[in-house]
């Protein structure tokens, strides 16, 4: 099953968002949860159209995602005074966009950010 994951720890000062890649669900992150502190809140998405069928998936988009992301980011930042990001390849540049507006995020995870790497002639000795 492939669902969200929400610890919301009254006290805590900190808070872990987690998110997935593309096609991914939280279960990505299944390794690492029982590793987090009691005493932090965690919240591990389910982007919109993930976790389902190829139909959910198809209907989804990445303005949908965005918007989930963010949400949950601003969410808790309000109510956090420390805000971890832990995320995987495209999750990973959906987060670095939505901290842009939350500069108070100061702390990534970043696992397999996708790059474009390439060599132009240039560049060879």
């Amino acid at each position: 099953m492939h669902s969200e994951y929400h610890r919301i720890v009254p006290s805590a000062d900190t808070a872990i968002l987690m998110v997935h890649g593309i096609v991914g669900t939280p279960r990505h992150f299944d390794f690492l949860l029982e590793a987090i502190p009691d005493n932090i809140s965690v919240v591990n998405i389910l982007l919109p159209g993930h976790g389902g069928t190829v139909q959910d998936f198809a209907n989804a988009s990445i303005k949908q995602w965005k918007e989930k992301v963010e949400v949950h980011m601003a969410d808790l930042c309000r109510t956090h005074s420390r805000v971890i990001v832990v995320s995987h390849s495209m999750g990973t540049l959906l987060t670095a966009e939505a901290a842009q507006k939350h500069p108070e995020v100061k702390d990534f995870l970043f696992i397999n950010v996708p790059l474009r790497v390439w060599i132009a002639p240039r560049m060879i000795p």
